[in-house]
Parts: structure tokens; C-alpha cells; sequence
């Protein structure tokens, strides 16, 4: 299954809180690793608590980060773009509604993206 195969059906195991995880590097592979969303109003937002990134971090390439809107279009939100800016990691997200990716590119990013923005632009 390719990363935007698993995404999508990664998107729809809830329909009434945003799935959120970051896009790895895994045996050499793009793959997925879902994350609880932590945020107080999941149906509105996603939270991943700094303890969870560094947590994941540690134990793996992150590439990029992956959320869900299950309300509205695919465009990155005002906090969408500054969280990406705040960790310079590209930022994918995937409309529920839309059916629909979107990828954003911090202006400063560790990661080569290119490979990201071939798959999602």
C-alpha cells in the first residue's frame, strides 16, 4: 500500500475526531505512525504533546507531520502553518469532506521534501 493509500484509510478509522501522526521513514519506506490525538476539542483541532514527539522522535525518521480535517477543505489553518514553522517539519493534511491532500513547506526545514512534495502537490 502506497503512504497516500494508508493515509486515506488511516483518515477514516474515526470520522468525528482528527487523526493525527507523523510520516516516517521506515525500512527504507514513507510509511504512517498514528499518534492519540491529545487535543481537548478533537473534532475541531489535534494535539500532539511535545512527551510524544520526543518520544517519537527518538525512535524514528520523522519526514513530516499528518493530520485530518473532517470538517471544511484541505488548506492549512493559521495554527497549521505556524506549528509547521515552530518544528520545520512539512505539514500534510487530508480533508475528510474534500477527499483531498494538501502539503505546506516551512520556510526552514531539516527535511528534504522534495520526495513528500512529488507525492502530495
Amino acid at each position: 500500500m502506497n503512504i497516500k493509500d494508508t493515509l486515506r484509510k488511516a483518515s477514516s478509522t474515526n470520522l468525528n475526531e482528527e487523526i493525527c501522526g507523523f510520516i516516517i521513514i521506515k525500512d527504507g519506506n514513507i510509511d504512517f505512525l498514528k499518534m492519540e490525538n491529545r487535543a481537548y476539542e478533537k473534532d475541531k483541532h489535534f494535539l500532539i504533546p511535545a512527551k510524544d514527539f520526543l518520544h517519537a522522535k527518538e525512535n524514528n525518521k520523522i519526514i513530516a507531520v499528518f493530520h485530518t480535517h473532517i470538517q471544511g477543505d484541505s488548506k492549512p489553518s493559521t495554527f497549521d502553518v505556524a506549528m509547521s514553522e515552530a518544528t520545520c517539519l512539512p505539514l500534510v493534511i487530508y480533508s475528510n469532506e474534500e477527499k483531498k491532500f494538501s502539503f505546506y513547506k516551512p520556510e526552514f526545514s531539516n527535511e528534504n521534501s522534495s520526495e513528500l512534495e512529488r507525492i502530495f502537490i
